[in-house]
């Protein structure tokens, strides 16, 4: 009867570790690639000349991605939010004073990612949704400040990064740069020349939430 109670027990702690494990990779993954498709990080590794597009891409992109999972724990344990911003907000500053200065500017720049048209409604209803689990009465009052716990994941990562990636690595110039251009007209055509691009990259950013828009539309509402 003993062993019985113990395999029983085993089994309810894996699947529950296996409910937890998917739940954490799912956050994370989501919270990537939503944050990758932002428009606001696009136009920003467009014109950061030192580091490399992709690399600051992922870099942010899973900043983001594991500070939204630290959140969602949180929402779940009912931990206090000023504990998680006291402490890594500490760590943010205490990176900062060491990292390279070509990455200081450019890492709290990243953490507006988190205020972009894709990134806060995601996150918010992440939020919201996750506080719902629970069913005392503070549950989703600890869905605050979800917004406010993802903005250190871009700093964090930036900042991270500044210390393995050295500045200058895949430099690039495009539109941003004013010495490729003499005049006003110049910059003008230059910036219509790249507006095909841009639109693309835009529709490309928007794809999953049309796609989604449409299943919903037809499946749900009609």
């Amino acid at each position: 009867m003993a062993d019985k109670k113990i395999r029983k027990f085993s089994k309810t702690n894996r699947r529950r570790l296996l409910v937890v494990f998917l739940f954490v990779l799912i956050c994370f993954v989501l919270g990537a690639l939503v944050t990758i498709a932002e428009p606001d990080l696009q136009v920003l590794a467009e014109t950061v000349p030192h580091i490399h597009n992709t690399v600051l891409l992922f870099t942010v992109g899973a900043g983001v991605g594991f500070f939204l999972v630290v959140g969602m724990l949180r929402i779940l344990t009912g931990k206090k939010l000023r504990i998680f911003l006291l402490i890594f907000y500490g760590i943010v500053f205490l990176l900062a004073s060491f990292t390279d200065q070509n990455f200081l500017g450019i890492a709290f720049d990243a953490g507006g990612v988190t205020t972009g048209p894709m990134t806060v409604p995601f996150i918010l209803a992440m939020g919201l949704g996750v506080s719902k689990i629970r069913s005392d009465k503070g549950a989703e009052a600890d869905s605050f400040g979800l917004v406010a716990l993802c903005s250190i994941g871009p700093i964090l990562s930036v900042l991270i990064l500044g210390f393995f990636y050295k500045a200058g690595q895949g430099v690039q110039g495009g539109v941003s740069d004013p010495a490729n251009f003499g005049n006003t007209v110049e910059l003008g055509r230059g910036y219509l020349s790249a507006l095909p691009d841009y639109i693309k990259e835009t529709a490309i950013a928007l794809l999953p939430v049309v796609v989604i828009f449409f299943l919903f539309q037809f499946f749900s509402l009609k």
